[in-house]
């Protein structure tokens, strides 16, 4: 080989391993980012503050989450997201819906601290379900009694209409809690209302779902 091209071997080398150094110390898009997700008794945010080259502050809140429960893991979630450095953690045994809801809202603000596009949701519709124009599907499966799945019908970003399609919720306890959340989603046009007292589980689940399919609608 030439001497000259020996040298251009060798100062292109160098240039792709800067390049790559400079990728390496560029992790993230300087700012702060914050998302939220429903726990178990409410949304659960995460707040991610970074520099370009790593995390300066990550907090979760969650005050609705059962204090000895959800409430206490938040910390030991929190210490998760530090040591991966993105949402793949393994989660708090004993507290998997705000484990859940946490690895939630990490997913998004990882993916805007470096410069990418939140995830988008992703459901299955299950074979037998059919969805008219403006209708999106939506479950969850820790009610107080499993599966609660719903249709939700939505215009220009408003909820018209919330119809549950599967549920197995006590009489008179959940399956009231279910009637008075919808009442109180349409008529505020948010699914952020407060749980029903004496019937946690199914507010909480029946939420979730319900905000599953809204995400759907308002998803660009």
């Amino acid at each position: 080989m030439k001497k000259g091209a020996v040298l251009s071997v060798a100062l292109a080398l160098t240039l792709a391993c800067a390049a790559g150094a400079m990728a390496e110390e560029t992790a993230f898009v300087p700012g702060t980012y914050e998302s939220e997700a429903e726990g178990f008794g409410g949304p659960v945010k995460v707040a991610l503050t970074v520099s370009d080259k790593e995390i300066t502050d990550l907090t979760i809140t969650g005050d609705s989450e059962t204090p000895s429960i959800g409430g206490d893991a938040l910390p030991k979630l929190r210490e998760q997201l530090l040591s991966a450095q993105s949402q793949e953690i393994d989660g708090v045994s004993g507290a998997s819906i705000t484990s859940g809801a946490v690895r939630e809202a990490a997913a998004a603000v990882f993916a805007l601290a470096r410069g990418e596009e939140p995830p988008k949701a992703e459901v299955q519709v299950p074979e037998g379900v059919v969805l008219g124009e403006n209708e999106y599907y939506g479950e969850d499966a820790n009610g107080a009694n499993g599966m609660i799945s719903v249709k939700v019908t939505v215009v220009d970003g408003v909820i018209q209409a919330i119809k549950v399609l599967e549920q197995h919720e006590t009489p008179g306890l959940g399956t009231t809690a279910m009637l008075k959340l919808t009442d109180a989603m349409v008529k505020q046009n948010t699914v952020e209302v407060d749980s029903v007292t004496g019937a946690t589980l199914s507010s909480s689940a029946f939420k979730r779902a319900v905000k599953q399919a809204v995400d759907q609608a308002v998803q660009p």
